[in-house]
């Protein structure tokens, strides 16, 4: 972990997924998203399926910290987070989370401090995650058309 020099990051952002088995790839039922935020010194854990992934999430927390931190970090379950209405969106829910939060630190950040992202996630995560599913089948249909054209 020492050469991700995430100790220098100002955000960490960290897919996590409940696999148990790290051995196993294609295990694990369910995406969510731990942001970390240096100058909070917060870990914040966005679940679009609230509470699913609470014990992941902390497990990856406390692993990491000592990392991004001098282990004093605090951590945060965020029950705003936007919810998914099925049993399958969670990874572009957590997608389109990570890009709300990044577009959010990239134009500036703080902008109030008391919520930080949170009601910019709120707010925009449904909409981003309609136009995803759009951008997502798009370009699977452009890579299968591509693929299709190399192969005759």
């Amino acid at each position: 972990m020492k050469p991700l020099r995430l100790h220098d990051s100002d955000l960490v952002i960290l897919p996590i997924n409940d696999n148990l088995n790290v051995e196993l790839a294609e295990g694990g039922l369910h995406w969510s998203l731990l942001v970390y935020y240096k100058e909070a010194n917060s870990f914040f854990h966005h679940d679009s399926f609230i509470g699913s992934n609470k014990w992941s999430a902390k497990q990856l927390y406390k692993a990491v910290s000592p990392f991004v931190s001098d282990g004093d970090a605090t951590y945060r379950e965020c029950s705003d987070t936007p919810q998914q209405k099925d049993g399958y969106d969670c990874g572009v829910y957590l997608l389109a989370t990570a890009q709300v939060i990044c577009k959010w630190f990239s134009s500036g950040g703080v902008k109030n401090r008391d919520e930080l992202w949170l009601s910019d996630v709120k707010e925009t995560v449904p909409d981003v995650v309609n136009n995803l599913r759009e951008e997502i089948l798009g370009m699977i249909k452009r890579l299968m058309s591509e693929k299709s054209a190399v192969s005759k």
